[in-house]
């Protein structure tokens, strides 16, 4: 899926697939809808984007049946199993050297993402995200370790971060 928002033309176009267009149908004046061979949805056009969406606010979320977290990425190897993000790979294993690298970004990015949300949550609190979405937070970083330790997660791909209501500037 890519998101591509044109603020000159004020565009917001969703693809969807990259599948080849093969039919466009108005789904009202200001809004088109790409469809493939198959008449499937391919992409989304919106005119007037600022108008009718709250462009700002995007966020994603991957919701699944049975559990609501915020994130909910996977990695596979080279054969289409499933990695463990949740431990550190070996030495001589760069693919899941650089799988943990980039589900740890993902991880970061969300909390950067969310902060403003978090910190009305969680004001003044430290707060971890481990592989899969789970969020915990704690007034301290002692208590929130501890709370990784008894998941089993300590040692795994967590990020951690402090919401500081009150950040001071720092000169350096």
């Amino acid at each position: 899926m890519k998101i591509q928002y044109f603020p000159d033309t004020d565009t917001l176009h969703i693809e969807l697939s990259p599948a080849e267009v093969r039919e466009t149908r108005d789904l009202d004046e200001d809004t088109l809808l790409d469809l493939d061979a198959a008449g499937r949805l391919c992409a989304i056009t919106i005119e007037h984007a600022s108008d009718r969406v709250a462009i700002p606010a995007f966020s994603y979320e991957e919701i699944s049946a049975a559990t609501v977290n915020p994130l909910q990425s996977r990695a596979y190897d080279k054969g289409g199993n499933p990695m463990d993000l949740t431990r550190s790979p070996k030495d001589d294993d760069t693919e899941a050297k650089i799988a943990l690298l980039s589900e740890y970004r993902k991880l970061a990015e969300w909390v950067w993402r969310e902060t403003p949300a978090l910190k009305k949550q969680y004001p003044d609190h430290w707060v971890a995200v481990a592989p899969g979405g789970e969020l915990f937070a704690a007034e301290s970083m002692d208590q929130l370790l501890a709370v990784l330790d008894e998941k089993g997660l300590r040692d795994a791909n967590v990020f951690i971060e402090f919401l500081d209501t009150n950040p001071r500037p720092a000169i350096l």
